[in-house]
């Protein structure tokens, strides 16, 4: 048995430099793409109504900007609050850091002028420097001649 016979089969890689491999290359078909809708011409489209969201916005604004509801009282209402409030900062350890919320105000009429019993909680770090809830009441009089007088105040830590 020849030598040769036992040997496999080898055989070179196409050189691209070589003549068989230019191999004329066919062109892509053209790919068509589907031709856009045009809109109808036409009177322009309305713009979406707006208003409910402007609306709504002012709203939160109004509420942010307030602070406190007692911000959003008739004249003399919130004086009254100014009053009070004042009078319970006299009696906190931290009156800095006093924060008001839950304000209600009830009015009547006396002998001597308009009494407005105001009522709300009040947020205050106490002695130690922890922040503790309290309620607060006062009694404010807008007497006849237009000065304010805080009768009673009293604060109650919770």
């Amino acid at each position: 048995m020849p030598l040769v016979d036992s040997l496999p089969c080898m055989t070179a890689p196409i050189d691209p430099r070589d003549g068989q491999a230019n191999i004329p290359q066919q062109p892509a078909p053209a790919q068509t793409q589907p031709a856009e809708p045009t809109p109808a011409a036409g009177p322009p489209q309305r713009p979406a109504r707006r208003w409910p969201w402007v609306v709504a916005a002012a709203a939160v604004v109004l509420v942010v900007a307030g602070g406190a509801a007692w911000a959003l009282m008739p004249g003399d209402e919130g004086e009254a609050v100014d009053r009070c409030q004042a009078a319970v900062s006299d009696k906190l350890k931290s009156p800095s850091t006093a924060e008001y919320g839950d304000v209600t105000v009830t009015s009547e009429d006396g002998n001597f002028g308009t009494y407005y019993v105001v009522t709300g909680e009040v947020d205050a770090q106490n002695g130690f420097g922890a922040t503790v809830r309290g309620e607060y009441r006062c009694k404010v009089n807008r007497e006849s001649d237009g000065n304010w007088l805080v009768v009673e105040s009293s604060f109650t830590q919770r």
